[in-house]
Formats: structure tokens, C-alpha cells, sequence
């Protein structure tokens, strides 16, 4: 069972640390997890690769996307 100290300390970090902004976290155990990246890398497997391909199509043609996109630009 999570304590409120670690559960709190996982929201703070997450506050803390912009890159994990939007981000999906599963606290368990008292330890923090990112589950948003593995979500979106393992998307073909759990929902087959037709169905991915023809759940983005639609999220961009809807301009929405549940599952945020890695930022690749770069800033100068």
C-alpha cells in the first residue's frame, strides 16, 4: 500500500520536472512509474497494428491526441 508521503512525493516531482508534464504515472508500491511512453511503444501489441495505424489517422484528422507525441524540434 502506497503511503500519502510517497504518493505526495510523486506529484511533486512530477510538478518539478517539466519534461514529465502530460505525462501518465502509476505510483505502487511507494515507487513512481512513468506509463505513458510504454503505453504508446507497445501500442501495436496490445491493439494491433491496423487498429494503431487507424487510431492515429483518426486522432489526427480530430487534431487529438490522448497519447502525447515525443517533442523532437529542437529550440535555438
Amino acid at each position: 500500500m502506497n503511503t500519502p508521503v510517497s504518493v505526495a512525493r510523486g506529484i511533486a516531482q512530477a510538478c518539478a520536472d517539466p519534461s514529465l508534464n502530460g505525462k501518465t504515472f502509476w505510483v505502487m508500491d511507494n515507487e513512481l512509474t512513468e506509463i505513458e511512453g510504454t503505453i504508446q511503444s507497445t501500442m501495436d501489441a496490445w491493439l494491433g497494428k491496423k487498429n494503431t495505424q487507424l487510431f492515429r489517422e483518426g486522432a489526427e484528422r480530430l487534431k487529438f491526441s490522448p497519447i502525447p507525441q515525443k517533442n523532437t524540434s529542437t529550440s535555438t
